[in-house]
């Protein structure tokens, strides 16, 4: 099935959403409200921003008690699946897993697409979690 076909599937699972995301599809993907959401086309802009953040953060903690991702780790929360901008959680971490529920710190760089969901939709879920230390 292609991406096209299951993004126009509704309602979906997160484990419908686990299995499309074993497959290793091209590109990047977030679930919500049982739709997957294609989250490919950030400007240069938007790359620079997290890149910056993820090199400030790794230089500044003790990687003996912290591990820093980009946007390639997901966090796995009640009802969806994110892949912020930038995160850290404590170590040590399942390096084989794709997905924490225990994030202590997460980053979302702001764009014009995506600043509701941002600010709006994804504060309400990440300040529900309960090892998140902050949300910038």
């Amino acid at each position: 099935m292609a991406p096209q076909d299951i993004l126009a599937t509704k309602p979906l699972t997160k484990a419908d959403f686990f299995d499309f995301m074993s497959r290793e599809p091209e590109g990047r993907y977030e679930f919500e409200d049982g739709r997957i959401i294609d989250m490919t086309g950030g400007t240069a802009n938007h790359s620079y921003i997290a890149t910056r953040f993820l090199t400030v953060i790794a230089r500044q903690i003790d990687e003996s008690v912290w591990a820093v991702h980009g946007p390639d780790r997901g966090i796995e929360l009640a009802e969806s699946v994110r892949y912020p901008d930038a995160m850290v959680e404590a170590q040590p971490f399942d390096g084989e897993s794709r997905w924490t529920t225990s994030p202590a710190l997460i980053v979302e760089v702001l764009s014009v697409s995506s600043g509701k969901r941002d600010l709006v939709t994804k504060a309400g879920e990440y300040t529900a979690i309960t090892s998140l230390e902050a949300y910038i």
